[in-house]
């Protein structure tokens, strides 16, 4: 699985970037093995941390947001969220005029 970390309005750390590739790596038990990416945004807004994560396997893209004021807790739950929505089959739509059309979001 690609992973890419951004760090948006905060200083990263070697150790926070491995730690959030670790967890976003363990969904991949649930995700096919081949073609699988994730864009994670790690950021601050108003005393708050967010953590932002995009993941497309195949044909299929999931995305969830958290906040928090603690960072790991924020990072902990985005990912939570992410494996309930891909053991659930829960994936990202978008409607465009009348038409959902799948992993658009």
């Amino acid at each position: 699985m690609e992973i890419n970390v951004t760090f948006r309005h905060m200083t990263g750390t070697d150790v926070i970037r491995r730690g959030v590739e670790e967890r976003v790596a363990a969904l991949q038990q649930h995700l096919p093995r081949t073609g699988t990416s994730a864009e994670v945004t790690l950021s601050t807004e108003g005393g708050e941390f967010i953590a932002e994560v995009a993941l497309a396997a195949g044909d299929s893209r999931y995305y969830a947001t958290e906040r928090n004021h603690d960072m790991y807790q924020s990072i902990d739950r985005v990912v939570s969220t992410l494996e309930s929505k891909i053991t659930s089959g829960t994936k990202t739509t978008r409607t465009v005029g009348r038409i959902n059309v799948p992993g658009l979001g």
